[in-house]
């Protein structure tokens, strides 16, 4: 019994150097990655000065931290109906099961799956501690999901692209390409392939063609 109980003091010491490892890396990339408000105040500024790609650029970026925010979405709408541009829709999964701050919910799952791991340790070898292990596992098993809904989720958005100004979608990744069609600015498109100085976009009605590269931005 004793061995056990080592076994599980042990197990629980791993799991909270883990979490301690996973709240550090949470800081760490919450410092380095600009803030949902600081986006959004910075669309609102080009927003006045009547630069529709730029404002809809970084109303996006700040839409992938915060895509509840109801203030980012109504900007964006407002916005668009101004330009003139679609309103994106987006699959169900992007509308509705996007749960919040991408960076933060990686880092809940990398907690949870720790916590899960070492619950499931306990359950396997400590008697003693069967009760805790079980604890730890119902607790971090929905941290884990939620993290992996939202991580399908949110998976289309690191394709997505806005187009900077007016630009033409060409048959072919060459300057002298023949025209398919003309991209408004602050159309957001998918980025499914590059060459060289060109990208191959596709917008939501499904056109695709090969726009230069210095004309696109992408949104993560």
């Amino acid at each position: 019994m004793r061995a056990g109980g080592r076994t599980g003091q042990q197990l629980f010491s791993t799991a909270l150097l883990a979490v301690g490892v996973a709240l550090a890396g949470a800081a760490t990339s919450s410092a380095a990655t600009p803030s949902a408000a600081g986006l959004y105040n910075a669309g609102n500024a080009y927003a006045r000065q009547g630069d529709v790609a730029m404002a809809i650029l970084n109303y996006e970026r700040a839409r992938v931290l915060a895509p509840n925010d109801v203030d980012i979405k109504a900007n964006l709408e407002h916005i668009r109906a101004g330009a003139g541009l679609p309103t994106q829709s987006g699959s169900w999964l992007e509308n509705h099961a996007r749960l919040g701050n991408p960076n933060v919910l990686y880092w809940s799952g990398v907690v949870g799956i720790a916590v899960l791991g070492t619950g499931v340790l306990v359950l396997s070898f400590s008697e003693r501690h069967r009760p805790a292990g079980l604890i730890a596992a119902v607790i971090a098993a929905p941290l884990c999901v939620a993290a992996i809904v939202d991580c399908i989720a949110t998976a289309p958005v690191l394709h997505e692209a806005v187009i900077l100004h007016a630009s033409a979608a060409r048959v072919s990744p060459v300057p002298g390409g023949d025209t398919l069609f003309t991209l408004p600015a602050g159309l957001v498109v998918s980025v499914t392939d590059d060459y060289q100085n060109f990208k191959l976009i596709k917008t939501e009605a499904g056109r695709l063609g090969w726009v230069a590269a210095a004309d696109v931005s992408p949104v993560t």
